[in-house]
């Protein structure tokens, strides 16, 4: 039941660490099925990983370079925030770090956000990034 409970989700949030860092939506399921084909030894590998979500890894200094999340993961938890709208957001700014720079009026721009949508994706992303600031939660 505990290893039901610790792997039940697990899944989900795969696919959205997935499309995260994959910008090509019909290169989700290729990489997927490739860190399902690596071997064990290779899972704790990070310039393996890299490679399968196609963010050009050459040499382990590569893993250096700064690699930002796009905001799919962060978006995910915004409420009743539906998936064509994040989809929508994340092809708008090019990462998480930008989209946090963005306003209400911004996020508005947006078809599918209004005001009351935009000001809690807002403050979602703001509580988020504080959250994450003070250590009480890891991104």
């Amino acid at each position: 039941l505990q290893v039901d409970d610790l792997v039940r989700g697990a899944g989900s949030e795969r696919a959205l660490v997935l499309r995260d860092y994959i910008r090509d939506s019909s290169a989700v399921a290729t990489a997927e099925a490739a860190l399902s084909e690596l071997a064990s030894d290779r899972l704790v590998d990070l310039a393996a990983i890299a490679n399968v979500l196609g963010l050009g890894v050459y040499d382990p200094s590569d893993l250096d370079r700064m690699i930002q999340p796009r905001g799919v993961r962060a978006l995910s938890l915004v409420p009743r925030l539906p998936w064509n709208v994040i989809k929508e957001i994340t092809s708008h700014w090019e990462n998480l770090a930008d989209l946090r720079e963005a306003s209400v009026e911004d996020l508005q721009q947006i078809e599918g956000i209004g005001p009351y949508r935009a000001k809690l994706i807002r403050e979602t992303l703001e509580n988020q990034f504080s959250m994450a600031a003070t250590g009480i939660v890891g991104w």
